[in-house]
């Protein structure tokens, strides 16, 4: 996941330094789907979003990636918080935005899906 092997650092953890190792370095760019799954009202629902990930440095400590979305950001954002959506996304590499809104529909979960029509 590193964009460039020679960039990995290992350290200790910057909030707890008895917590162990962190391993840092910038995500690699390419294409991204990011989804959250969470619960409303005892019910599974998940946002869906693609975009692509761009070449980056160590700009904070972490993984840092610097995401271009295919929708607006604005309009990104606005889905955010008008559906309620709570933080902290798994960001994977590649589209998977059907295969997660199949997965959605077969065990009828609600789908929320950011794209630029």
């Amino acid at each position: 996941m590193a964009s460039n092997k020679s960039e990995i650092i290992i350290q200790k953890q910057f909030r707890n330094l008895e917590r162990g190792a962190a391993i840092e370095f910038p995500l690699k760019s390419g294409r991204v789907t990011i989804a959250r799954l969470g619960i409303v009202e005892r019910e599974y629902r998940m946002f869906i979003t693609t975009g692509e990930a761009l070449p980056t440095k160590l700009i904070l400590r972490g993984n840092p990636s610097i995401v271009r979305m295919d929708s607006p950001v604005k309009d990104v954002l606005n889905t955010i918080i008008e559906n309620g959506i709570a933080h902290h996304y798994a960001i994977v590499y590649g589209d998977y935005k059907d295969d997660l809104t199949e997965f959605c529909r077969l065990l009828d979960i609600e789908f929320i899906l950011c794209q630029d029509e």
